[in-house]
């Protein structure tokens, strides 16, 4: 009860291109929310550098008093190295959803 190859060949194909009409509306959506999730994740990480500038700042303008020149100097070192977290998580995140989003080549005819 063996078939023949090209007759299995067929049947795969078949197979293939069904469950592809079938998912590729779910599979659409799928890629437009993770798109939609890259970009609502790039606005946080803005916001996030925006408001530990806006720290930094005002841990420059408190250097000008001697009684809070140390603790500017630990805020601006963290505002600092929190951001610099930030940019690279976000770099990191974006190479591999951009990997994961990349359009794939149709398998098929």
């Amino acid at each position: 009860m063996s078939r023949d190859p090209e007759e299995v060949n067929k049947l795969t194909e078949s197979t293939y291109k069904n469950v592809m009409e079938q998912f590729n509306p779910g599979l659409r959506n799928l890629i437009n929310l993770g798109k939609s999730y890259e970009k609502a994740v790039s606005a946080m990480v803005l916001a996030g550098k925006q408001y530990f500038d806006a720290v930094s700042k005002i841990g420059e303008n408190a250097a000008v008093s001697p009684v809070s020149r140390e603790l500017d100097n630990i805020q601006t070192q963290a505002s600092r190295s929190t951001s610099a977290v930030l940019l690279s998580e976000r770099s990191l995140l974006s190479s591999e959803c951009s990997a994961e989003l990349k359009p794939k080549p149709p398998l098929g005819r």
